[in-house]
Parts: C-alpha cells; sequence; structure tokens
C-alpha cells in the first residue's frame, strides 16, 4: 500500500459490508473507525479497515487468522 492513500473515518453505528451488495453479510462498527480506501464505486467505497483485522487477532492466535487484510464496502447513497 502506498503512503498517500486516502483515509476516511467510518462512525459507530455505520453498516460494513462484507461483500458488494447491501445484503450480503455486515458488521456494525462498535466505534469509531478509520478506513484506508482501495476505490470508490457508483455506489460504495470499497476499503480495508486495519482495526478490526488488530482486534481479530488479539482474540484469536495469528496461525489461524485467515487473512492479512479483508475488504469491506460501506455504502454510500447515490
Amino acid at each position: 500500500m502506498g503512503k498517500n492513500q486516502e483515509k476516511i473515518l467510518i462512525p459507530a453505528g455505520t453498516m460494513i459490508n462484507r461483500g458488494l451488495h447491501e445484503d450480503d453479510d455486515y458488521l456494525i462498527a462498535n466505534t469509531d473507525l478509520i478506513a484506508i480506501v482501495l476505490q470508490h464505486l457508483p455506489s460504495a467505497v470499497q476499503v480495508i479497515i486495519p482495526q478490526i483485522i488488530e482486534d481479530f487477532a488479539k482474540k484469536f492466535s495469528v496461525e489461524n487468522l485467515p487473512i492479512k487484510h479483508e475488504i469491506f464496502y460501506i455504502h454510500q447513497p447515490n
């Protein structure tokens, strides 16, 4: 990842989708999070949220961590 990637704030209570469609599996942000934008799509922003991975890694052994960076989607109204 480059040093100049755009970062956005995801406020607590925001729906964070694991898939491109709003009806896909999702998480709800319990606290404000900072996301790194991968790309802007017509109705969503594709992001990586390092804090989610860090929190997950604290709860489970690193060997069981399936991914280093999971891609999420923050849907935006048209």
